[in-house]
């Protein structure tokens, strides 16, 4: 029986998810339509239901209407899809970033060829964790890189196009090669903002730019789902360093430790592994104290 890693199933989610995002506005589940300015959801249109007459209406009840009308169908959809992203961080921790992100997928490719071309992950300098002699064939992984800069992004803007003029149009001027004004500015402005954040922002992006990521990262704090998950299933010392703070964090059979420093993980690990398996698990999650942690050391 074939064993696929962990790794691999990110791979896998990450590859079906990008798909998934390419094909939505093709199957009609969430685009606009630029002709009739109205939402396509699920292949139904989604506009705001206002009548002309109502902007006639110069009364506080037609006001009233049009105010209804652009909050019901308008404000309120757009805050009920973003509080998902809060929602997958409490529940799942950083899981939407980690497996499903097309962008954070983009930018771990971006990482993997830079560290194969000039050993590093990062264009301004060599980082602790970047491994040592991690540099590859450069003619392979530069052929690579090249094909990737120019696929990627023309693929991702033609695509993601289609989210905002129909697929239908979209494909029919790739395929005739005779382009509208619009289409033009929409493949070159998607594939120009793919390009530039893979090769010089990545996950910076992600750190300060990205509403999702954010919610995500702060509800994640509060979500003890991220650590202590595996911990409560096996005997194993779980230590994560959170990669927007820096912050470390310990986990050990359901007891979560949090913003250790140097001093304070080395006498957690001490204190852990010391540990006899009849300890009881109130006494492994008792605070290290300052005088424990030197006892400890």
């Amino acid at each position: 029986m074939i064993q696929i890693s962990l790794t691999a199933w990110r791979r896998i989610s990450q590859v079906a998810f990008i798909l998934f995002v390419f094909l939505m506005p093709v199957l009609n589940i969430l685009r606009i339509d630029s002709d009739t300015h109205e939402l396509i959801l699920f292949g139904t249109s989604w506009s705001f239901g206002i009548q002309p007459e109502y902007f006639m209406d110069r009364t506080p009840l037609g006001a009233l209407h049009i105010a209804g009308q652009f909050f019901l169908k308008g404000i309120l959809p757009w805050v009920l899809f973003l509080a998902i992203f809060p929602l997958l961080g409490w529940l799942t921790g950083r899981l939407f970033c980690g497996w499903l992100c097309p962008e954070g997928a983009l930018f771990e490719l971006s990482d993997f060829l830079t560290l194969k071309l000039i050993g590093r992950r990062s264009l301004f300098g060599k980082r602790p964790s970047d491994p040592v002699n991690a540099k590859g064939s450069l003619l392979l992984y530069g052929a690579i890189a090249v094909l990737s800069a120019v696929v990627i992004p023309l693929a991702g803007g033609i695509a993601l196009t289609g989210y905002f003029v129909a697929p239908k149009t979209v494909w029919l001027q790739v395929m005739t090669g005779e382009f509208t004004f619009g289409v033009t500015a929409g493949i070159i402005g998607v594939a120009i903002y793919m390009l530039i954040t893979s090769i010089v922002v990545r996950h910076v992006l992600c750190r300060y730019v990205c509403a999702a990521g954010l919610m995500q990262m702060l509800f994640g704090w509060i979500s003890p789902v991220e650590l202590v998950g595996l911990a409560e299933e096996t005997d194993a010392a779980v230590i994560v360093v959170s990669e927007q703070t820096g912050a470390i964090s310990v986990a050990h059979r359901g007891a979560l430790r949090e913003r250790l420093d140097e001093g304070a993980l080395r006498a957690e690990l001490v204190r852990i592994f010391r540990i006899r398996p009849q300890d009881e698990p109130e006494e492994i999650a008792t605070p290290v104290t300052g005088e424990k942690a030197a006892d400890a050391g």
